[in-house]
């Protein structure tokens, strides 16, 4: 329990860190190699964690902004994204969050995520439940009526939405960043599908947060749990989430994704 309200704690600092950032005039971003946005809040996060995180418990702490990745030796350690969806950081559309979790023997055991701008707080860890803001959470939708889903922001394309219609979905939310696990595992949603790939730190947090929740999630290769093997270089392939209680179709799943790869570019 001690952890638990330490890395609270800790998740809370960091947040208003991010926020104080976010509400300063200006916001100084550069590009990584990869073409992708990184920000003075990025690697102040960083700093702060790294170092906080370091202090609980005497185990790797691997971040999206360190300099190396390696966890071959490693059986246990801290999986952490300083801000996940810098993108809606830097336009200012508010969807952005920190994820800190534990990885053990591969699998997420335990995972944080904050909410800069509002101060949710959400958490869960392995049989243990899922909270927001203290308060436990549990996807319970209905299994009949109109089916939500939740989509990418920036990532979303025509193929997906032939998902998405394959479906029979009648409510879109879009939305960045790993608030998204959040928002299924409130049950304010039905299922989410990423065919593209992410790494450890996008989803470690909100898989812990979802399956405790009422959810699954599940590589689409594979159709197995969500896993965190070194072989994969902390890169992750794609994945479903959905509410337990949904009868999910992975037929229409395969016909969407050859419709999507068979698109010609620009469609």
């Amino acid at each position: 329990m001690a952890l638990l309200e330490n890395i609270i704690e800790i998740m809370k600092e960091a947040c208003a860190i991010v926020k104080t950032a976010y509400e300063a005039p200006e916001q100084l971003h550069t590009a990584k190699a990869d073409g992708s946005p990184v920000t003075a809040a990025d690697m102040l996060s960083h700093e702060f964690l790294v170092g906080e995180l370091a202090k609980l418990e005497r185990i790797p702490v691997v971040s999206e902004e360190s300099d190396a990745h390696d966890t071959k030796n490693a059986s246990r350690y801290w999986c952490v994204d300083p801000l996940d969806g810098t993108k809606g950081f830097v336009s200012r559309s508010g969807d952005f969050s920190i994820n800190v979790a534990i990885i053990e023997n591969e699998r997420a055991v335990f995972g944080c995520i904050g909410r800069p701008l509002t101060g949710d707080i959400y958490w869960a860890s392995r049989g243990e439940g899922a909270f927001k803001n203290g308060a436990a959470i549990r996807n319970e939708r209905a299994g009949a009526g109109e089916l939500t889903a939740l989509t990418s922001s920036s990532h979303l394309k025509e193929g997906d939405l032939e998902l998405l219609r394959a479906f029979g979905i009648g409510k879109r939310v879009a939305m960045g960043s790993a608030l998204k696990f959040g928002l299924l595992a409130e049950g304010a949603a039905d299922l989410y599908v990423r065919f593209g790939p992410t790494m450890f730190w996008d989803t470690a947090a909100g898989q812990i947060l979802v399956e405790e929740a009422g959810c699954r999630m599940l590589e689409l290769e594979s159709r197995r749990p969500m896993s965190y093997p070194p072989s994969r270089q902390m890169k992750n392939e794609g994945f479903v989430v959905f509410r337990s209680s949904l009868q999910f179709d992975f037929s229409l799943l395969e016909t969407a994704r050859r419709a999507r790869l068979q698109r010609p570019p620009g469609q």
